[in-house]
């Protein structure tokens, strides 16, 4: 209590300001001409919409994270609806044409919470699992293009392995045409890949879109993944050589989606049916 009176003593000067400063606008407003007033009733509305303002930026700012996961749950909904993610059931026979398509593709939100490029064998986290429907060797993509395959999952979390990993092998090819090989990560670079098995005779050309070919069950076929920086072929070699730069960079990935075949296990267990035979 000593301290508060010794400085209401100290400052007096400046709160006895203070009041009369108010006390002269009181009077102003109550008894003076209308010009008066509505200068002052116009100074209070451009100090109150100056600080109303900021106040809505603010509130905006901390309800971005909210405003991003419907963005992303709406984008994942609007993915599902394309084309190349239903299943054909179109037969072309001479007599039957029948249209009808199921839907074969599911993508659920997820946001990166770790990640690293500048290994050898790099990882990404996400902050969804097996109680999100995550499950291991799924794909994982941007609106960029893809980023990995599901290796680990817990009940809230998932570890993907990076295309920035020496085991990564993607099924992909050359837009626009039949050839496809395997893209590889063979260098530092977080934004070059190769791609291998590409025979001597397909026309390449620098700038050619590279996509998923939709061989696995990991991606559905036509996911962007990168364009032809370099082409080459060594002598005696019966492929080309080829860089790809990433569509996708890696470095700073945030938002992404996990690719959920729903027609998988059927197409998975037919397979094995065969090798067994």
């Amino acid at each position: 209590m000593r301290n508060l009176i010794l400085f209401l003593v100290r400052y007096n000067a400046f709160f006895l300001f203070v009041i009369l400063e108010v006390v002269s606008f009181s009077l102003i407003v109550r008894t003076g001409s209308d010009a008066q007033r509505q200068v002052w009733l116009t100074s209070a509305n451009s100090v109150t919409g100056f600080f109303t303002e900021r106040y809505n930026n603010i509130l905006q700012y901390w309800n971005l994270p909210e405003e991003n996961l419907k963005l992303q749950k709406e984008n994942a909904q609007l993915k599902a609806q394309l084309r190349r993610d239903k299943f054909n059931h179109t037969l072309d026979t001479a007599t039957v044409y029948d249209s009808l398509y199921e839907q074969q593709y599911n993508y659920i939100p997820a946001l990166v919470i770790n990640n690293s490029i500048n290994l050898q064998n790099n990882y990404l986290t996400l902050n969804r699992g097996k109680k999100h429907g995550i499950k291991p060797n799924s794909g994982v993509i941007t609106s960029d293009g893809i980023i990995g395959i599901v290796l680990n999952t817990s009940r809230r979390y998932s570890t993907v392995l990076s295309l920035l990993h020496r085991n990564t092998k993607i099924s992909a090819m050359i837009k626009g045409s039949d050839y496809h090989g395997s893209l590889v990560w063979k260098t530092t670079d977080p934004r070059n890949m190769t791609l291998e098995a590409i025979p001597k005779h397909a026309e390449v050309e620098i700038n050619d879109t590279i996509m998923t070919s939709g061989f696995s069950s990991i991606f559905p076929e036509g996911v962007m993944i990168g364009v032809i920086d370099t082409v080459w072929r060594e002598a005696g070699s019966n492929f080309h050589t080829i860089d790809v730069k990433l569509s996708s960079d890696l470095n700073k990935v945030r938002n992404v989606y996990v690719v959920k075949d729903m027609l998988k296990k059927e197409k998975l267990e037919l397979e094995k049916e065969t090798l067994d035979e």
